[in-house]
């Protein structure tokens, strides 16, 4: 299966960012890219990484979003 990959930003809590990725995938970046949603699972991958006390302001977290594409015809 190809898929196209995409992640949120690296925030306290990506999970909030998710829904405007998916959004944003499908309606701005889709309809131009000559491929089409393909019938196969979609996958999130949760990286949700503590910040170490010297990197308190630092958020190593973000969500990938794999979308399952295929070529249009």
């Amino acid at each position: 299966q190809v898929y196209v990959i995409c992640e949120t930003e690296h925030i306290r809590y990506p999970t909030i960012a998710l829904p405007d990725l998916r959004r944003r995938i499908v309606s701005e970046w889709l309809p131009s890219s000559g491929y089409r949603l393909a019938n196969a699972p979609e996958v999130e991958c949760v990286h949700w990484h503590e910040a170490t006390k010297s990197q308190s302001n630092v958020f190593n977290r973000y969500i990938e979003l794999w979308i399952p594409i295929e070529r249009v015809e």
